[in-house]
């Protein structure tokens, strides 16, 4: 799909200045070539050199930190996860979120949270969109073991997964590494459960007892029904498993669906959606289950960067044709200013109706909803420079496994957790 000149008229001189830009190799791979079409005709249109760069979403907080430090490089990085630990290097893209929400209207607030720095107040990172997390199962193999609906609790995962794993051979695929994946599943576990890795004034509070019951539940899943491939989990694991019929649910955002129907149709078919997993009813009192973003893209200018009015140009731009980008991403990519793609989630819309699959009908119909259950990374208290980084070095996901594989106890691994973020709360301030 050719991306469309962009509508957006620059308020700011940037004639013969350039852009480069860093940003990830989309999930969904034809996002990689709107991007490079985009890129190329807005730089023409605007005679700007503009040029974009694509890396493995694991390697963007290093080469940002890098770039950084050397004072050089990339004059708009892009990352899916928060990254607030940088702020004091980056530029204040406030007047861009002002102007964005006066062509706009609002940004959802959990998107921006997480590009603030809630130390500084100063917006470091301009979110434009992202994916939501939602339940994806295999509706013949939870129908085998009478739970045709699918896991709806967290116990209904440990019960049905394991159900699953005897009588069919399929294994649970969540990971238990150190990628933003397992981050994001430990989160919604945990939250689930009553507890959270930071309180609302920001301090530590991973120690208590729903944490160790998460870990004392992910030791029992790993035990019982899973693999040891998911201590090596990546972002496209999840994918990977359902494409190749290794999983009978996963909790994504979805593209794993789109890349299931689209290549492997009679699996995709059978794929079904449903809100995140409830937790202990006692505890939640009936209080709607919360999961961080999936992803959120979070765009980011250096402070050294000699062109921060083309970069804010760019993304004022970009944001003016996100109805494209959604559709590039196979609607992927909601976007944080909902007016952008009014179609997405109205009644008989976008997720009601799939332009790409019609035959599918109301499959995705449950993530009209999603905004109800996403919230920003450090939930339920602001999106922490510690939060993040707990992000980035993969605390949850090393202490679920050290756990699970029997290397510390449960309430060890959850006191080396402890002891691992108050290291990086001195690093980070």
């Amino acid at each position: 799909m050719a991306a469309a000149i962009a509508q957006s008229t620059p308020t700011r001189p940037i004639a013969g200045t350039s852009l480069k830009i860093l940003t990830w190799h989309h999930i969904v791979t034809e996002v990689d070539d709107w991007m490079r079409g985009f890129v190329s005709q807005w730089g023409q249109q605007n005679q700007v050199t503009a040029t974009i760069d694509f890396a493995d979403s694991a390697t963007i907080p290093h080469a940002l930190k890098t770039e950084l430090e050397q004072g050089t490089g990339h004059d708009l990085i892009e990352h899916i996860a928060p990254l607030p630990m940088y702020a004091r290097d980056l530029a204040d893209l406030s007047d861009v979120q002002a102007e964005a929400a006066s062509r706009h209207g609002a940004p959802l607030g959990f998107c921006q949270q997480d590009g603030l720095d809630p130390d500084s107040g100063r917006v470091y990172g301009f979110v434009h969109g992202y994916s939501p997390l939602a339940i994806f199962y295999r509706q013949s193999m939870w129908e085998a073991i009478q739970m045709a609906s699918g896991p709806r609790s967290w116990s209904d995962l440990a019960t049905g997964s394991k159900a699953i794993y005897e009588t069919q051979g399929i294994p649970l695929a969540f990971g238990l590494s150190g990628d933003l994946d397992t981050t994001n599943t430990v989160l919604a576990a945990l939250w689930a459960h009553g507890g959270s890795v930071i309180d609302r004034n920001g301090a530590i509070a991973l120690d208590s007892d729903a944490t160790l019951a998460v870990v004392e539940l992910f030791r029992e899943l790993y035990a019982s029904c899973m693999l040891p491939n998911v201590l090596d989990w990546t972002i496209r694991s999840n994918n990977d498993a359902m494409f190749n019929n290794l999983a009978a649910v996963i909790f994504n955002p979805l593209s794993a669906y789109r890349f299931t129907l689209q290549n492997r149709h009679d699996t995709g078919v059978d794929m079904r959606a449903r809100q995140p997993l409830t937790g202990d009813p006692a505890i939640l009192a009936g209080q709607q289950p919360v999961t961080p973003a999936g992803v959120r893209f979070v765009s980011m200018v250096p402070a050294f960067s000699e062109n921060q009015d083309t970069a804010r140009e760019f993304l004022l731009a970009l944001v003016s044709v996100y109805d494209q980008v959604n559709v590039a991403s196979k609607t992927y990519n909601f976007p944080a200013y909902p007016s952008t793609v009014p179609l997405l989630k109205q009644d008989g819309g976008l997720l009601d109706n799939d332009p790409t699959y019609p035959d599918q009908g109301h499959q995705l119909s449950v993530l009209k909803q999603s905004n109800r259950w996403t919230v920003n990374m450090g939930w339920p208290g602001p999106t922490t420079p510690l939060a993040a980084a707990a992000t980035v070095d993969g605390v949850l996901g090393r202490m679920v496994a050290r756990a699970a594989q029997g290397q510390l106890s449960s309430r060890d691994a959850v006191r080396e957790a402890v002891a691992r973020l108050e290291t990086l709360r001195q690093r980070v301030g």
